[in-house]
């Protein structure tokens, strides 16, 4: 299970954001359950499906597909340096 979810995460992600992702089993009220915790990007990261890329944010509790038109201001906001 988690060679899959690695290599998912390689596919999709890339490797170098794989080093941020840790997860693990855990046992809660007696059942096995896989958490996987992130930790904060300095850089943006792709999604990759089908030989395109998509740029998804937090908004809130969910998460949004950003438009091509606002990636640019996103990233010089979220990712200066």
């Amino acid at each position: 299970m988690f060679l899959f979810l690695t290599n998912t995460i390689k596919s999709q992600l890339g490797t170098l954001h794989l080093e941020k992702i840790n997860y693990h089993i855990e046992k809660i009220n007696g059942q096995e359950v896989l958490r996987i915790d992130m930790q904060k990007g300095i850089d943006p990261c792709y999604l990759a499906k089908e030989n395109l890329e998509y740029l998804y944010i937090r908004t809130g509790p969910s998460t949004t597909d950003l438009q091509l038109s606002k990636v640019y201001d996103y990233i010089n906001n979220r990712f200066e340096n």
